[in-house]
């Protein structure tokens, strides 16, 4: 009988020992407070805590994406959404990461909503463009390039003269317009594109040498600081 009872006192500690230590109320305080300095494992314990502080969920994000782990940082940015559904930082956490891992129908629906609470923004658009060409929407896909090229981004602009290339477009005209805007704006690949698109009359565009040559020495003088 004796054996049996140290058996068992043996058997109780082991449990003890495995059980996961209780988590402290500071856990997350800490995980808010020191992130960027070796916090990733307190960070970690936090999931342990119920918690709708802001403060402590996204830093707990952070630290799962640093440590690799994208499916927990989705569920805690989830989390974050569900606390503030009408924030544009949570629901671009949310989106970006969800595109970041190829859960590109889950992200869509968020980039659009973010779309409609931010129309102006460069980097929705951008983030739109890909998703929907990933998910085979060409034409949605175009749009959101055309909107994100209005708004002034040069690798928007740059795309689009790619897809009049391609045959995606049929308006080569605008698009020469777009590499022109991305050249103007320090685009190199833009510039190298339009001295091909001025020699041998791309695009829609008459040959011109001596816009060929304004690109090429435009080109070669950016060049030739680096």
């Amino acid at each position: 009988m004796y054996r049996y009872l140290i058996m068992a006192a043996l058997l109780i500690a082991l449990m003890a020992a495995a059980a996961p230590a209780p988590v402290r109320a500071d856990v997350g305080e800490a995980c808010a407070m020191a992130w960027g300095d070796a916090s990733v494992a307190a960070c970690r314990n936090v999931p342990n805590v119920r918690t709708n502080d802001v403060g402590v969920l996204r830093p707990l994000a952070a630290a799962f994406i640093d440590d690799g782990d994208f499916d927990g940082a989705i569920e805690v940015y989830y989390a974050v959404q569900r606390v503030r559904p009408d924030d544009p930082v949570a629901l671009y956490d949310l989106a970006g990461t969800l595109a970041f891992v190829r859960r590109y129908e889950e992200a869509a629906p968020l980039f659009e909503r973010l779309d409609s609470m931010r129309p102006g923004d460069v980097e929705v658009q951008r983030s739109l463009a890909v998703v929907y060409g990933k998910l085979a929407r060409p034409a949605e896909a175009h749009a959101a390039l055309k909107r994100a090229a209005a708004l002034g981004d040069v690798t928007a602009m740059v795309d689009l003269a790619r897809l009049a290339d391609e045959g995606a477009d049929a308006d080569a005209e605008a698009a020469a317009g777009w590499l022109e805007r991305a050249a103007e704006a320090g685009h190199l690949g833009a510039m190298r594109r339009l001295v091909d698109t001025y020699r041998k009359g791309l695009l829609g565009q008459a040959p011109d040498p001596s816009r060929a040559a304004h690109w090429a020495e435009r080109y070669a003088a950016i060049r030739s600081t680096e």
